[in-house]
């Protein structure tokens, strides 16, 4: 049984920087929902700061 960590975006933010997580999250592929893709590229960082939507990632 595989085991992942669950890592919040703003946890993730207060650690490498904005530029950091921009980085890591360009890496970030779904070629199945193209949609996903773009919230998690473009908007996931600034709705976790308002707090409209909080990522986590596993």
């Amino acid at each position: 049984m595989a085991k992942f960590k669950v890592i919040n975006i703003l946890d993730m933010l207060e650690s490498i920087g904005e530029d950091g997580v921009k980085e890591v999250l360009s890496d970030f592929s779904c070629p199945l929902n193209c949609e996903i893709e773009h919230f998690v590229k473009v908007d996931s960082i600034p709705f976790s700061r308002n707090k409209s939507s909080i990522t986590h990632f596993a």
